[in-house]
Protein backbone atom coordinates (compact mmCIF):
# COMPACT_ATOMS: atom_id res chain seq x y z
CA UNK A 1 0.00 0.00 0.00
CA UNK A 2 1.33 3.52 -0.79
CA UNK A 3 1.39 5.69 2.01
CA UNK A 4 -0.87 9.14 2.61
CA UNK A 5 2.14 11.11 1.29
CA UNK A 6 2.66 9.14 -1.45
CA UNK A 7 -1.28 9.54 -2.49
CA UNK A 8 -1.37 13.41 -1.21
CA UNK A 9 1.99 13.98 -3.91
CA UNK A 10 -0.12 11.44 -6.65
CA UNK A 11 -2.83 13.77 -6.37
CA UNK A 12 -1.39 16.89 -6.24
CA UNK A 13 0.71 15.80 -9.65
CA UNK A 14 -2.52 15.20 -11.18
CA UNK A 15 -3.96 18.87 -10.61
CA UNK A 16 -0.80 19.91 -11.77
CA UNK A 17 -1.14 17.91 -14.77
CA UNK A 18 0.24 15.00 -14.56
CA UNK A 19 -0.64 11.53 -16.23
CA UNK A 20 -1.20 9.16 -13.26
CA UNK A 21 -2.28 5.50 -13.50
CA UNK A 22 -1.86 3.05 -10.47
CA UNK A 23 -0.80 -0.45 -10.97
CA UNK A 24 -3.33 -2.77 -10.23
CA UNK A 25 -1.31 -5.11 -8.62
CA UNK A 26 1.80 -4.37 -6.00
CA UNK A 27 4.84 -5.07 -8.90
CA UNK A 28 7.93 -6.22 -7.39
CA UNK A 29 11.36 -4.26 -8.41
CA UNK A 30 13.33 -6.69 -10.97
CA UNK A 31 15.97 -8.97 -9.08
CA UNK A 32 18.65 -7.35 -10.93
CA UNK A 33 18.05 -3.92 -9.07
CA UNK A 34 17.58 -5.43 -5.78
CA UNK A 35 20.72 -7.36 -5.77
CA UNK A 36 22.67 -4.07 -6.45
CA UNK A 37 20.39 -1.72 -4.63
CA UNK A 38 19.72 -3.55 -1.20
CA UNK A 39 19.17 -1.02 1.12
CA UNK A 40 16.37 0.91 -0.53
CA UNK A 41 14.19 2.83 1.21
CA UNK A 42 10.63 1.53 2.14
CA UNK A 43 9.11 4.81 1.28
CA UNK A 44 10.94 4.63 -2.53
CA UNK A 45 10.19 0.68 -2.98
CA UNK A 46 6.43 1.27 -1.76
CA UNK A 47 6.06 4.27 -4.48
CA UNK A 48 7.75 2.51 -7.61
CA UNK A 49 5.87 -0.51 -6.67
CA UNK A 50 2.68 0.77 -6.98
CA UNK A 51 2.35 2.95 -9.96
CA UNK A 52 2.07 1.92 -13.82
CA UNK A 53 2.63 5.48 -15.17
CA UNK A 54 3.72 9.19 -13.55
CA UNK A 55 4.68 11.32 -16.03
CA UNK A 56 4.14 15.13 -16.66
CA UNK A 57 1.69 16.58 -19.42
CA UNK A 58 4.53 17.04 -21.90
CA UNK A 59 5.74 13.87 -21.63
CA UNK A 60 9.50 15.41 -20.86
CA UNK A 61 9.61 14.16 -17.18
CA UNK A 62 8.88 10.85 -15.61
CA UNK A 63 8.98 9.05 -12.42
CA UNK A 64 10.41 5.90 -13.06
CA UNK A 65 7.98 2.22 -12.42
CA UNK A 66 8.91 -1.01 -12.89
CA UNK A 67 8.64 -0.89 -16.50
CA UNK A 68 11.38 1.64 -16.76
CA UNK A 69 13.43 -0.50 -14.35
CA UNK A 70 13.01 -3.52 -16.28
CA UNK A 71 14.34 -2.33 -18.99
CA UNK A 72 18.55 -1.70 -18.99
CA UNK A 73 20.19 1.46 -21.21
CA UNK A 74 19.71 0.72 -25.01
CA UNK A 75 15.81 1.44 -25.09
CA UNK A 76 15.54 5.42 -25.68
CA UNK A 77 16.16 6.78 -21.96
CA UNK A 78 16.72 3.70 -19.97
CA UNK A 79 16.70 3.61 -16.05
CA UNK A 80 20.42 3.55 -15.99
CA UNK A 81 21.11 5.99 -18.86
CA UNK A 82 23.36 8.59 -17.36
CA UNK A 83 25.57 5.90 -15.79
CA UNK A 84 26.20 4.88 -19.74
CA UNK A 85 26.80 7.93 -20.89
CA UNK A 86 29.01 8.51 -18.33
CA UNK A 87 30.57 5.43 -19.37
CA UNK A 88 31.47 6.48 -22.40
CA UNK A 89 34.23 8.63 -20.60
CA UNK A 90 36.89 7.85 -18.49
CA UNK A 91 37.24 6.76 -14.79
CA UNK A 92 34.63 4.04 -15.05
CA UNK A 93 35.43 2.57 -11.43
CA UNK A 94 34.21 5.90 -10.24
CA UNK A 95 31.35 6.50 -12.29
CA UNK A 96 30.52 2.93 -11.03
CA UNK A 97 30.81 3.49 -6.97
CA UNK A 98 28.84 6.91 -7.45
CA UNK A 99 25.70 4.87 -9.03
CA UNK A 100 26.01 2.14 -6.73
CA UNK A 101 25.13 4.41 -4.36
CA UNK A 102 22.43 6.68 -6.12
CA UNK A 103 19.36 5.22 -7.09
CA UNK A 104 17.74 7.10 -9.99
CA UNK A 105 13.69 7.90 -9.35
CA UNK A 106 12.90 10.60 -11.69
CA UNK A 107 14.41 11.87 -15.56
CA UNK A 108 13.85 14.52 -17.41
CA UNK A 109 14.56 15.50 -20.99
CA UNK A 110 13.10 18.83 -20.80
CA UNK A 111 15.66 21.33 -21.95
CA UNK A 112 18.54 19.76 -20.64
CA UNK A 113 18.96 16.12 -19.16
CA UNK A 114 18.40 16.22 -15.55
CA UNK A 115 17.42 13.18 -12.83
CA UNK A 116 16.48 13.10 -9.50
CA UNK A 117 18.28 10.09 -7.26
CA UNK A 118 17.90 8.63 -3.84
CA UNK A 119 20.87 7.45 -1.78
CA UNK A 120 20.84 3.94 -1.01
CA UNK A 121 24.45 3.71 0.67
CA UNK A 122 23.28 2.91 4.23
CA UNK A 123 26.84 3.65 5.88
CA UNK A 124 26.92 7.04 4.56
CA UNK A 125 25.41 10.14 6.27
CA UNK A 126 23.02 11.06 3.28
CA UNK A 127 21.06 7.88 3.28
CA UNK A 128 17.74 8.82 1.83
CA UNK A 129 18.96 12.35 0.80
CA UNK A 130 17.00 13.30 -2.69
CA UNK A 131 19.68 14.45 -4.99
CA UNK A 132 19.53 16.06 -7.84
CA UNK A 133 21.87 15.95 -10.77
CA UNK A 134 22.24 17.54 -14.23
CA UNK A 135 24.33 17.03 -17.88
CA UNK A 136 26.87 17.13 -18.15
CA UNK A 137 28.02 17.27 -15.03
CA UNK A 138 25.67 13.78 -13.62
CA UNK A 139 27.65 13.07 -10.60
CA UNK A 140 28.08 17.07 -9.63
CA UNK A 141 24.44 16.66 -7.19
CA UNK A 142 22.57 19.60 -5.72
CA UNK A 143 20.75 18.09 -2.44
CA UNK A 144 17.13 18.95 -2.26
CA UNK A 145 15.50 17.05 0.38
CA UNK A 146 16.24 15.08 3.85
CA UNK A 147 13.75 11.98 2.34
CA UNK A 148 11.72 10.58 -0.13
CA UNK A 149 8.59 11.74 2.22
CA UNK A 150 9.99 15.03 2.30
CA UNK A 151 9.71 15.57 -1.56
CA UNK A 152 5.85 14.11 -1.56
CA UNK A 153 5.26 17.16 0.93
CA UNK A 154 7.35 19.55 -0.94
CA UNK A 155 5.08 18.67 -4.13
CA UNK A 156 2.15 19.11 -3.01
CA UNK A 157 3.31 22.25 -1.24
CA UNK A 158 3.87 23.47 -5.15
CA UNK A 159 0.03 23.35 -6.36
CA UNK A 160 -0.16 26.01 -3.36
CA UNK A 161 2.60 28.19 -5.13
CA UNK A 162 5.24 26.98 -2.83
CA UNK A 163 7.91 26.14 -5.96
CA UNK A 164 11.54 25.23 -4.75
CA UNK A 165 13.96 26.48 -7.46
CA UNK A 166 15.61 22.55 -7.83
CA UNK A 167 12.00 21.70 -8.34
CA UNK A 168 9.95 23.78 -9.83
CA UNK A 169 11.40 22.77 -13.29
CA UNK A 170 11.01 19.84 -13.18
CA UNK A 171 7.40 18.94 -11.74
CA UNK A 172 5.73 22.07 -12.85
CA UNK A 173 4.37 22.43 -16.66
CA UNK A 174 6.76 24.39 -18.67
CA UNK A 175 4.15 26.67 -19.43
CA UNK A 176 2.78 27.11 -16.06
CA UNK A 177 2.75 30.89 -15.23
CA UNK A 178 4.39 30.17 -12.02
CA UNK A 179 7.50 28.74 -13.98
CA UNK A 180 8.02 32.66 -15.73
CA UNK A 181 7.91 34.74 -12.02
CA UNK A 182 10.03 34.29 -8.58
CA UNK A 183 7.91 33.26 -5.50
CA UNK A 184 7.19 35.95 -3.11
CA UNK A 185 10.04 37.07 -1.31
CA UNK A 186 8.35 38.03 2.36
CA UNK A 187 10.01 40.26 4.83
CA UNK A 188 13.28 38.46 5.25
CA UNK A 189 14.09 37.76 1.98
CA UNK A 190 13.44 41.32 1.22
CA UNK A 191 15.88 42.56 3.74
CA UNK A 192 17.82 39.97 1.87
CA UNK A 193 17.43 41.32 -1.23
CA UNK A 194 18.60 44.80 -0.62
CA UNK A 195 21.95 43.28 0.41
CA UNK A 196 22.19 41.60 -2.72
CA UNK A 197 21.86 44.85 -4.87
CA UNK A 198 24.78 46.06 -3.25
CA UNK A 199 27.72 45.75 -6.01
CA UNK A 200 29.28 42.73 -4.11
CA UNK A 201 26.32 40.93 -3.98
CA UNK A 202 25.26 38.97 -7.07
CA UNK A 203 25.94 42.52 -9.70
CA UNK A 204 26.86 41.82 -12.61
CA UNK A 205 28.29 43.84 -15.54
CA UNK A 206 27.12 42.20 -18.94
CA UNK A 207 27.89 42.50 -22.57
CA UNK A 208 25.61 40.97 -25.30
CA UNK A 209 26.02 40.78 -28.78
CA UNK A 210 23.30 40.43 -31.32
CA UNK A 211 23.25 39.55 -34.99
CA UNK A 212 20.11 39.29 -36.66
CA UNK A 213 21.57 37.31 -39.60
CA UNK A 214 24.66 34.87 -38.72
CA UNK A 215 27.19 35.19 -41.83
CA UNK A 216 29.66 33.56 -39.84
CA UNK A 217 28.08 31.24 -36.98
CA UNK A 218 30.33 31.40 -33.40
CA UNK A 219 29.59 27.48 -33.13
CA UNK A 220 32.20 26.79 -36.53
CA UNK A 221 35.51 26.59 -34.59
CA UNK A 222 36.91 28.87 -37.20
CA UNK A 223 35.17 31.18 -35.33
CA UNK A 224 35.43 29.92 -31.95
CA UNK A 225 38.86 29.40 -31.73
CA UNK A 226 39.81 33.71 -32.47
CA UNK A 227 37.17 34.31 -29.20
CA UNK A 228 38.45 31.27 -27.31
CA UNK A 229 42.00 32.89 -26.25
CA UNK A 230 41.15 36.60 -25.01
CA UNK A 231 38.02 34.40 -23.01
CA UNK A 232 40.47 31.83 -21.47
CA UNK A 233 42.27 34.47 -20.28
CA UNK A 234 39.26 35.77 -17.90
CA UNK A 235 38.55 32.34 -16.83
CA UNK A 236 42.74 32.14 -15.88
CA UNK A 237 41.93 35.48 -13.74
CA UNK A 238 38.47 33.56 -11.94
CA UNK A 239 39.12 31.22 -8.94
CA UNK A 240 36.45 29.12 -9.96
CA UNK A 241 36.65 26.26 -12.18
CA UNK A 242 35.05 26.78 -15.65
CA UNK A 243 32.68 23.73 -17.67
CA UNK A 244 30.83 23.74 -20.89
CA UNK A 245 27.56 22.92 -21.12
CA UNK A 246 26.40 22.22 -25.32
CA UNK A 247 22.99 21.53 -26.39
CA UNK A 248 22.65 20.33 -29.87
CA UNK A 249 20.27 18.22 -31.37
CA UNK A 250 20.01 15.37 -33.71
CA UNK A 251 17.46 14.58 -36.22
CA UNK A 252 14.94 12.91 -34.14
CA UNK A 253 15.12 15.54 -31.87
CA UNK A 254 17.56 13.97 -29.55
CA UNK A 255 19.84 15.95 -27.34
CA UNK A 256 23.15 14.84 -28.33
CA UNK A 257 25.57 13.27 -25.97
CA UNK A 258 28.55 14.95 -24.31
CA UNK A 259 30.60 14.08 -21.35
CA UNK A 260 31.61 16.53 -18.71
CA UNK A 261 33.60 19.38 -20.75
CA UNK A 262 35.89 21.61 -18.28
CA UNK A 263 37.09 24.74 -19.77
CA UNK A 264 40.45 23.54 -22.27
CA UNK A 265 40.85 23.54 -26.04
CA UNK A 266 39.88 19.76 -26.74
CA UNK A 267 36.81 20.33 -25.20
CA UNK A 268 36.00 23.36 -27.19
CA UNK A 269 36.62 21.38 -30.11
CA UNK A 270 34.68 18.41 -29.17
CA UNK A 271 31.61 21.10 -28.84
CA UNK A 272 32.04 22.84 -32.38
CA UNK A 273 33.11 19.84 -34.00
CA UNK A 274 31.77 16.01 -32.68
CA UNK A 275 28.63 16.70 -34.45
CA UNK A 276 28.63 19.73 -36.02
CA UNK A 277 31.52 19.20 -38.28
CA UNK A 278 31.25 15.55 -38.81
CA UNK A 279 30.44 15.17 -42.72
CA UNK A 280 28.21 11.88 -42.02
CA UNK A 281 26.01 14.50 -40.19
CA UNK A 282 25.76 17.35 -42.37
CA UNK A 283 22.24 18.27 -42.58
CA UNK A 284 21.08 16.33 -39.31
CA UNK A 285 22.72 18.04 -36.46
CA UNK A 286 21.10 21.70 -34.97
CA UNK A 287 22.33 24.37 -32.94
CA UNK A 288 20.77 25.42 -30.50
CA UNK A 289 22.72 27.29 -27.49
CA UNK A 290 26.56 26.53 -25.67
CA UNK A 291 26.76 27.59 -21.88
CA UNK A 292 29.91 28.42 -19.90
CA UNK A 293 29.50 28.65 -16.24
CA UNK A 294 32.51 29.52 -13.56
CA UNK A 295 31.72 27.46 -11.01
CA UNK A 296 29.33 24.95 -12.44
CA UNK A 297 25.50 25.34 -12.37
CA UNK A 298 25.13 22.24 -10.01
CA UNK A 299 27.89 24.42 -7.90
CA UNK A 300 26.09 27.62 -8.40
CA UNK A 301 22.83 26.21 -7.27
CA UNK A 302 24.17 24.31 -4.24
CA UNK A 303 26.02 27.66 -3.35
CA UNK A 304 22.69 29.73 -3.93
CA UNK A 305 25.03 32.11 -5.51
CA UNK A 306 25.48 32.99 -9.12
CA UNK A 307 28.59 32.36 -11.13
CA UNK A 308 31.87 34.29 -10.79
CA UNK A 309 31.19 33.95 -15.06
CA UNK A 310 28.51 32.66 -16.90
CA UNK A 311 28.70 32.96 -20.96
CA UNK A 312 26.21 31.91 -23.58
CA UNK A 313 26.56 31.68 -27.29
CA UNK A 314 22.93 30.64 -28.67
CA UNK A 315 21.11 30.33 -31.96
CA UNK A 316 17.43 31.76 -31.67
CA UNK A 317 15.53 29.34 -34.07
CA UNK A 318 12.10 31.67 -34.20
CA UNK A 319 14.26 34.80 -36.40
CA UNK A 320 17.31 32.76 -36.64
CA UNK A 321 19.33 34.98 -35.27
CA UNK A 322 22.99 34.52 -33.39
CA UNK A 323 24.44 36.61 -30.17
CA UNK A 324 26.98 35.81 -27.38
CA UNK A 325 26.31 37.06 -23.89
CA UNK A 326 29.41 37.49 -21.41
CA UNK A 327 28.39 38.53 -17.37
CA UNK A 328 30.92 38.54 -14.94
CA UNK A 329 30.50 38.93 -11.07
CA UNK A 330 31.19 42.66 -9.86
CA UNK A 331 33.54 41.40 -6.89
CA UNK A 332 35.56 39.67 -9.37
CA UNK A 333 35.68 42.32 -12.16
CA UNK A 334 38.61 43.96 -11.48
CA UNK A 335 40.81 40.68 -12.29
CA UNK A 336 39.41 40.12 -15.57
CA UNK A 337 37.55 43.24 -17.25
CA UNK A 338 40.38 44.19 -19.97
CA UNK A 339 40.28 40.27 -21.13
CA UNK A 340 36.54 40.68 -21.09
CA UNK A 341 37.06 43.59 -22.96
CA UNK A 342 39.62 42.01 -25.61
CA UNK A 343 36.37 39.28 -25.57
CA UNK A 344 33.80 41.18 -26.32
CA UNK A 345 35.52 42.94 -29.06
CA UNK A 346 36.61 39.94 -30.49
CA UNK A 347 33.01 38.48 -30.82
CA UNK A 348 32.07 42.10 -32.29
CA UNK A 349 34.62 41.65 -35.05
CA UNK A 350 33.16 38.54 -36.46
CA UNK A 351 29.93 39.36 -36.21
CA UNK A 352 30.17 42.29 -38.07
CA UNK A 353 26.53 43.39 -38.15
CA UNK A 354 25.34 43.16 -34.45
CA UNK A 355 23.93 45.21 -32.06
CA UNK A 356 25.37 44.94 -28.80
CA UNK A 357 24.90 46.69 -25.37
CA UNK A 358 26.80 46.79 -22.04
CA UNK A 359 25.67 47.51 -19.00
CA UNK A 360 24.97 46.44 -15.34
CA UNK A 361 21.82 44.32 -13.74
CA UNK A 362 21.71 41.15 -11.10
CA UNK A 363 21.04 37.78 -12.02
CA UNK A 364 18.02 37.84 -11.69
CA UNK A 365 15.83 41.03 -12.98
CA UNK A 366 12.44 42.09 -13.16
CA UNK A 367 11.66 43.70 -16.46
CA UNK A 368 9.73 42.48 -19.87
CA UNK A 369 10.74 39.34 -22.25
CA UNK A 370 8.74 39.67 -25.02
CA UNK A 371 5.45 40.40 -23.36
CA UNK A 372 5.65 38.68 -20.16
CA UNK A 373 6.83 40.43 -16.87
CA UNK A 374 9.12 38.08 -15.22
CA UNK A 375 12.03 38.19 -12.58
CA UNK A 376 14.35 35.80 -14.41
CA UNK A 377 18.01 34.93 -14.15
CA UNK A 378 20.16 35.00 -17.31
CA UNK A 379 20.35 31.25 -18.00
CA UNK A 380 16.42 31.05 -18.75
CA UNK A 381 17.01 33.87 -21.77
CA UNK A 382 18.16 34.12 -25.07
CA UNK A 383 20.59 36.71 -25.63
CA UNK A 384 17.95 38.33 -27.86
CA UNK A 385 15.58 38.76 -24.34
CA UNK A 386 19.25 39.83 -23.09
CA UNK A 387 19.53 42.80 -25.42
CA UNK A 388 16.03 43.46 -25.39
CA UNK A 389 16.15 44.17 -21.36
CA UNK A 390 19.27 46.17 -22.12
CA UNK A 391 17.78 48.69 -24.17
CA UNK A 392 14.67 49.05 -22.12
CA UNK A 393 17.07 49.80 -19.13
CA UNK A 394 19.64 52.39 -20.46
CA UNK A 395 19.99 54.22 -17.11
CA UNK A 396 22.21 50.87 -16.44
CA UNK A 397 24.80 51.07 -19.10
CA UNK A 398 28.58 51.31 -19.12
CA UNK A 399 31.13 51.85 -21.32
CA UNK A 400 32.98 48.61 -21.13
CA UNK A 401 34.40 46.08 -18.33
CA UNK A 402 37.08 48.08 -17.60
CA UNK A 403 35.16 51.42 -17.09
CA UNK A 404 35.22 52.76 -13.78
CA UNK A 405 32.28 54.89 -12.05
CA UNK A 406 33.40 55.72 -8.94
CA UNK A 407 29.42 54.99 -7.19
CA UNK A 408 29.22 51.98 -8.78
CA UNK A 409 32.44 49.65 -7.25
Amino acid sequence: MVSDNARAALAALERMGWTIRPANDHQPLPAHIDARYQAIPSPVRSFIEHLDQCVRSDEQVWFLTFADYSVEAGSSIAWNEWEHLESEESQHAEIRAFWDRHLPILHSVASDYAYLAVCVDPASAAYGNIVRGDAPEFRETVTVCGSFDELLEQIVRMQHGDEPDNLAGLFLDPHDERNLRSAPQGFFGGIADRFRRLPLFERYRISVVVEPVPLRPLWNWENWSKIMPPLTAVIKGLSAEAVIRPRQAGDHDNWLRFGRLPWNENSNRTWTTKYLADPNLAGKVQFFATEIWAPSRAISFESRRGPELFCLLDRNSADGSQGFVLAIRKDVLRRVDIAADATEFAVREILTNSAHATFERRWGEHGRFGSTVVDNGLDWTGSGAVLSWAMAHRRGHVMSFRWRRSMRL
